[in-house]
């Protein structure tokens, strides 16, 4: 637990705001990302099997045309093969319309993530600059005149007033700063 908490200072809280808004910015930005990627990479393999399907139905309609220009001597076999394939065909439609209704919320939810990563990208580059710009008004107009009014007590508190002058006694120096003392030679 910090003793004090860094609202003393309108300035120091902005700093520590800052801060804390790009920690909380990046750490969402990645799980965002992360979001993001698994929706991309569901929507491609949702492309791939939509590709299949397209794939699926061309071999059923050219089977079905392929059918038709035969010959045949039966008339009620070929019919029976071309209602098969149309019957194919209508349930491999109807799968593939309903996996593109279905493929729709996957592209939204795709953009939704699109939208959440740069959101957490203005987050962290507001933080940045709301660190910054609190950290510069702190300095400037708040902890500089605190620091020259500490030296300003230090100063007056290390200076002895004119009556305390007569009994101070100088400092001695340290063996090292000591001139040697001459001797006469007798």
């Amino acid at each position: 637990m910090i003793p004090n908490a860094p609202t003393d200072n309108l300035y120091k809280f902005v700093t520590f705001l800052g801060v804390a808004l790009i920690a909380f910015s990046s750490w969402s930005l990645s799980e965002a990302t992360k979001r993001r990627d698994v929706a991309v990479l569901e929507q491609a393999k949702r492309l791939q099997t939509q590709a299949l399907q397209d794939a699926s139905i061309q071999s059923k309609v050219a089977d079905i045309q392929a059918l038709q220009s035969q010959p045949t001597d039966n008339l009620q076999v070929k019919i029976a093969q071309t209602n098969q394939l149309q019957m194919e065909l209508i349930l491999l439609a109807t799968r593939k319309m309903q996996d593109a209704m279905n493929d729709m919320q996957p592209e939204l939810v795709v953009l939704q993530h699109e939208g959440d990563v740069e959101m957490y990208r203005y987050g962290v580059g507001f933080g940045i600059v709301m660190t910054i710009v609190g950290s510069l008004c702190w300095y400037v107009l708040h902890q500089r005149h605190q620091d020259a009014l500490l030296r300003t007590q230090v100063t007056t508190a290390k200076l002895p007033s004119n009556s305390d002058r007569s009994s101070v006694k100088p400092a001695r120096h340290p063996i090292w700063k000591r001139v040697p003392l001459r001797r006469r030679p007798e």
